[in-house]
């Protein structure tokens, strides 16, 4: 903490004296301009060199580059955070398997410390045991993440975690209706991907085949590397060619 201030405080009294130089040289906009141009990539490069890899799997959609940047950046942190950050890839991939052998050597006391890591773990823990349509065990998890406070920067409905229950509990309206409401507001890309699949599932299960299909061809053609993509893939292949 000593050290981060120290370096915060140097670069603050360095960029003072820095500004000071350039102004006897150079027009104030100029200096601005070159201020933003090499923050901008300093910043990215911060974002990423601090360990952030989660835009790889949040925003490009690719779980299968996020697990080996954690099994390469991640294998010196602790156990249950690089065991977590696994389960966390495998679940969007769809590798349930390797997905429960690695959370299932996460201590829990360790990443709940965490408000991220502990969001982390009940989000692997409910998409397994949605997985295994395992109902009761998917309610006693979601009361439990209930009981977190969310910061608001986790930018993550709480709501979303409903539409399994209603997927299980065959309430297809139900889910439609609430889909409706919360896609419009996700900006979050692997999100969107996941509630769009839940989407056109509902959709078939009500008899709705046209919407089904555009929702699945939505979310087909997105290049995407998510389970859900795949599975939308299928689907798609599936409606429109039944055996």
């Amino acid at each position: 903490m000593i050290k981060h201030s120290f370096w915060l405080t140097f670069r603050i009294v360095a960029f003072i004296i820095g500004y000071y130089v350039l102004s006897m040289y150079i027009d104030d906009i100029y200096i601005i301009i070159g201020v933003v141009v090499i923050s901008i990539p300093m910043i990215i490069y911060n974002y990423i060199n601090k360990g952030k890899y989660e835009y790889l799997l949040e925003i490009l959609c690719d779980p299968s580059k996020y697990t080996e940047i954690i099994k390469t950046k991640y294998i010196k942190k602790d156990e249950s955070i690089y065991q977590l950050c696994l389960a966390y890839g495998y679940v969007y991939s769809g590798d349930y398997d390797n997905a429960l052998l690695a959370v299932n050597k996460v201590d829990h006391l360790v990443v709940e410390k965490s408000l991220k890591y502990n969001l982390m773990y009940y989000i692997v823990m409910l998409k397994l045991a949605y997985n295994n349509q395992d109902l009761d065990e998917y309610n006693i998890l979601l009361l439990k993440l209930q009981k977190i406070e969310l910061d608001k920067n986790n930018k993550i409905d709480i709501k979303i975690f409903d539409i399994p229950v209603y997927m299980l509990e065959k309430k297809y309206t139900e889910v439609i209706e609430l889909l409706h409401e919360l896609i419009p507001l996700q900006r979050k890309r692997f999100i969107l991907m996941e509630l769009e699949y839940y989407l056109a599932l509902a959709y078939l299960e009500v008899g709705n085949k046209i919407d089904a299909i555009a929702v699945l061809e939505f979310v087909s053609k997105e290049k995407y590397h998510l389970i859900y993509n795949k599975l939308a893939s299928e689907l798609l292949e599936t409606v429109r060619n039944p055996v």
